[in-house]
């Protein structure tokens, strides 16, 4: 807060510990807003880290994929797609010596694995999951 201008907010009880920002975080986060909204992500990340908190940008997934750092690394990797057809994306960070480090699709769609789920996992038999869709509390 100090870094934002708001050093007056350190004596808001309702920012006095970690239970009570995270029951407060909108107002929090109301607080936070405007100011970042009016900074660059260069003026944020510089104002965090002069006060000593640790942050950094996260990159747009366009800039993960043309990264010149990762490439170099042979962090970039291909999927096949069923909608677009083979797909740029990134790498698995974990390598391991004698563990195959391949990706063998892109993401799943939503509901991609729910009845694969029901019926390995839970058990769920054909009339249970009829019940769920019609109900409409799966895809």
């Amino acid at each position: 807060m100090e870094a934002i201008g708001r050093a007056d907010s350190l004596k808001d009880p309702r920012f006095s510990n970690f239970v009570t920002r995270i029951q407060n975080a909108r107002d929090g986060i109301a607080m936070i807003a405007p100011w970042v909204a009016e900074h660059t992500v260069a003026e944020v990340v510089s104002a965090l880290a002069e006060k000593n908190i640790p942050c950094a940008e996260v990159a747009a997934f366009e800039a993960v994929n043309s990264s010149e750092q990762l490439a170099a690394r042979g962090m970039l990797a291909q999927a096949p797609d069923e909608t677009f057809g083979t797909v740029a994306v990134p790498g698995d960070p974990i390598s391991m010596s004698e563990a195959p480090n391949e990706i063998r699709s892109s993401c799943p769609k939503l509901g991609r694995h729910t009845e694969e789920v029901l019926r390995e996992w839970l058990g769920a038999g054909d009339d249970e999951i009829s019940a769920l869709r019609k109900a409409r509390a799966i895809n």
